[in-house]
């Protein structure tokens, strides 16, 4: 959460410096609610209530600050078409078969299909596009489906977005990319979420190898080593 938080507030500048430490003003190693009083005032005088507001919908998903509708079994956002958002779902769900994949997704987009639409359904509970896509097993239309959840992100689907409740619990795209061992799908996912959130899916999946990856990455041999 320190991580996302420092990442989102970065994107303002260097006007915007939050840090940890100093909203830790006890130096316990958290955030009291009564620190945190303190400091987000501060913060909020330094770089405005506006940023401040983008910042935290980025740490906590668009989820909490959106305006979304259900048109019979799906869920679509203000602004996005019902009827091409459920074209969209339908395609991703069928990825491995379709030859197209990447084309009926870009019509679909075209036609204001919801990049972040999500399925009313008890089996697929709020199962997005980019959740279809990285439930996709492994096959020869790997990379095609890799390149379709490329065009969903950078269409603004949210790799950070989970599905509803399920048995298993709330889960993200990563998480469905694993346990279907889509390959393709893991490394796209991966460039595009920070760091932290993908120590908290490799330490679920008792994957340490992604964990020295990814620091053999950011920081170098000898910190992994």
């Amino acid at each position: 959460l320190k991580a996302r938080f420092e990442q989102a507030m970065g994107g303002f500048g260097s006007r915007a410096n939050f840090s940890f430490d100093a909203a830790d003003s006890n130096m316990e190693g958290r955030i009291s609610q009564y620190e945190w009083d303190q400091y987000s005032a501060i913060l909020i005088a330094e770089v405005g209530e506006t940023r401040c507001r983008v910042a935290a919908e980025r740490v906590l998903g668009s989820r909490k600050a959106e305006h979304r509708r259900k048109v019979k079994h799906v869920f679509v956002s203000e602004g996005f078409d019902a009827q091409a958002s459920v074209r969209l779902l339908e395609v991703c769900s069928k990825a491995n078969k379709n030859n197209s994949l990447v084309e009926d997704i870009r019509v679909a987009l075209a036609t204001k299909a919801d990049p972040n639409a999500g399925l009313a359904s008890p089996a697929f509970n709020d199962y997005t596009p980019l959740i279809f896509l990285a439930s996709t097993p492994p096959s020869a239309n790997g990379h095609q489906v890799a390149q379709a959840m490329e065009l969903l992100i950078t269409s603004r689907a949210d790799v950070h977005r989970e599905c509803g409740q399920m048995f298993s619990g709330r889960l993200v795209p990563l998480r469905f990319a694993a346990r279907a061992q889509n390959e393709y799908g893991l490394e796209t996912l991966q460039r595009h979420m920070d760091l932290g959130d993908a120590f908290q899916w490799a330490a679920g999946e008792n994957a340490e190898g992604i964990m020295l990856s990814e620091l053999r990455r950011e920081y170098g041999q000898a910190l992994a080593e």
